[in-house]
């Protein structure tokens, strides 16, 4: 990403995207080995690897650099672009981790998982209406209008009855409390706003 200036301490969204790729390729071997030979080395690098993924896809990625606040280039293809690497794939990550994250005795590691898990795949079917209607992220703000509009309601409560079903399904607790916090959120957007 930066050849010619491995010194520079900024980093692009896209470079920002492969490191978690990174920690989470690393954590993820690293768990599945803790829970199969109790090795207390991998247990460590799956906490510190997986735990410096995840605050970096939250704290940086989500809520400090997404690409409506700033400047980034995502691609101009539709699902698989720079949103699916950014956001898609470390919340399949934290999904596969939430199904091997047995041998951690806190259970709280677990709703974390499935916390980042949710949490993630909702910024990138938000950010993938978002870029479907503004491909390069040239419109400031989150304002959105008309078509838009209801498309984030649409999507959204697609996403919530999905996020329910899954918890349902797979008795994931973090899962159900944020589809039915999502449908909940839909209903309220769709009466306040849409309507209005």
């Amino acid at each position: 990403f930066q050849p010619n200036s491995m010194a520079a301490p900024d980093a692009g969204f896209m470079e920002r995207s492969s490191y978690v790729l990174a920690w989470g390729a690393f954590a993820l071997p690293s768990l599945w080995l803790a829970r199969r030979s109790g090795n207390p080395v991998a247990l460590w690098a799956w906490r510190l690897s997986g735990g410096l993924a995840v605050t970096v896809a939250i704290v940086v990625q989500v809520l400090i650099a997404n690409p409506v606040v700033a400047t980034a280039d995502v691609g101009h293809f539709v699902i698989f672009n720079g949103l699916f690497v950014a956001y898609a794939l470390p919340a399949a990550m934290a999904g596969l981790a939430r199904r091997w994250i047995d041998i951690e005795p806190d259970r709280n590691i677990g709703l974390v998982a499935e916390g980042a898990a949710s949490i993630l795949a909702f910024v990138y079917v938000s950010l993938e209406v978002r870029h479907f209607f503004d491909p390069g992220f040239e419109r400031d703000g989150f304002g959105a209008q008309g078509v838009e509009l209801y498309a984030y309601s649409f999507v959204w409560l697609l996403f919530g009855v999905g996020l329910l079903a899954f918890g349902f399904l797979r008795n994931a607790t973090a899962f159900r409390h944020a589809g039915m916090a999502l449908v909940c959120i839909v209903v309220g957007k769709v009466f306040l706003i849409d309507m209005a």
